[in-house]
């Protein structure tokens, strides 16, 4: 409710004591709700690794009380005569003017209740940092959610899960609650690949110890070696890759942008003529081996395979980069493009990874 709408409910008798606690002076300080001695903070998101059992005590470094952190959410349908002196409040600003005069409330939302005296301390020293401290946030933000539709699900038979880290990996990713998340998830499972397929060709040398560098130096030392190599490996299907590939066309932007202006070394179409060459296939849905051929991508037809694997290799883990890490040198994904990640590097990704586990070859390892 307004201050107002307080105001009114209290001469109108709406509003009665509360465990001894009488409603007097609602008022707004720096656009914030206060009654009395209690400033009432709305809250926009909690951490799911809180646990919320009970509301909280908010102090400073050295002790100081400065309020309540007050999981009102959490309470589901609760009796407003239970609520705490802190809840109560927090109630007030909550609730609709039609909703007081009931037995029984459920929250909207949580909500951090402080001590007026240090209300303009909190708001200079504390508001904008609480994620760090205290693992809540006052900034509402849109959900980086981006529901994608299809027109049916295909089962894919006989893939092979390695290990129980491997469905672990997996399952985190059906939990993950945005496309940033899940795409590494997805990577991650790839990621367990690179020692486990190692160790496998390993074993199968038995004795002959002088395979192992042969074996070590085909697969590659470092991360996106091993990624090209399992992808060149275990991958079957580079027409099925190269259609989701044509997919960056609708994000020919971001596409320049991660792939070719944050280019780093191995990018397979690094200079500028060859990034047009393709850009042009991709765009004008003709990412084929003739085109690629004609347009001399690859010297030969029998080459557009190895290219689709290297050039999928590339993106899928310069994307993984951009994600991971926020540093000077890399792209930095911002909340916009949850779109491009959703529509185009997840299903890229999702693909790899269904070839890969259902490769006959890597299920005879």
């Amino acid at each position: 409710m307004t201050v107002d709408e307080i105001t009114e409910a209290v001469l109108l008798e709406h509003i009665g004591p509360h465990e001894g606690f009488h409603v007097n002076n609602p008022r707004e300080i720096s656009g914030y709700l206060v009654i009395d001695q209690f400033a009432i903070l709305p809250i926009a998101a909690v951490s799911s690794g809180v646990s919320r059992e009970t509301d909280l005590e908010v102090t400073d470094s050295v002790g100081g009380s400065l309020g309540t952190l007050c999981f009102s959410r959490f309470l589901g349908n609760v009796s407003i005569a239970d609520l705490t002196i802190w809840q109560f409040v927090a109630f007030l600003a909550d609730a609709e003017p039609e909703e007081i005069l009931d037995s029984h409330y459920s929250f909207k939302r949580d909500y951090l209740v402080l001590d007026v005296d240090v209300l303009d301390d909190y708001l200079n020293k504390y508001i904008s940092s609480s994620p760090i401290w205290g693992k809540f946030s006052h900034v509402p933000f849109d959900s980086l959610e981006h529901v994608t539709t299809v027109d049916k699900i295909v089962a894919v038979p006989d893939i092979k899960i390695a290990s129980p880290y491997h469905q672990q990996a997996l399952n985190r990713y059906l939990y993950a609650n945005n496309p940033f998340e899940r795409f590494l998830r997805i990577y991650h499972s790839l990621e367990l690949l690179f020692d486990y397929v190692l160790v496998k060709k390993i074993k199968l040398l038995d004795d002959n110890i002088l395979g192992f560098n042969q074996i070590y130096s085909d697969f590659g030392r470092s991360e996106i070696d091993r990624l090209r190599n399992i992808i060149k490996e275990f991958c079957g299907n580079a027409s099925s890759i190269a259609l989701l590939l044509e997919n960056s066309s609708q994000f020919s932007d971001d596409r320049e942008d991660i792939f070719f202006r944050h280019g780093k070394s191995g990018n397979p179409c690094g200079d500028s003529e060859k990034w047009e060459k393709l850009t042009e296939c991709l765009d004008g849905l003709s990412f084929n081996a003739s085109t690629l051929k004609a347009k001399k991508l690859i010297g030969k037809e029998d080459q557009f395979s190895a290219m689709v694997f290297e050039l999928s290799a590339y993106w899928i883990y310069r994307v993984r980069c951009s994600i991971a890490h926020n540093r000077v040198g890399e792209f930095v994904f911002e909340d916009r493009h949850s779109k491009f990640v959703a529509e185009f590097a997840e299903p890229l990704i999702l693909e790899i990874a269904k070839q890969v586990f259902a490769s006959p070859n890597f299920a005879s390892l």
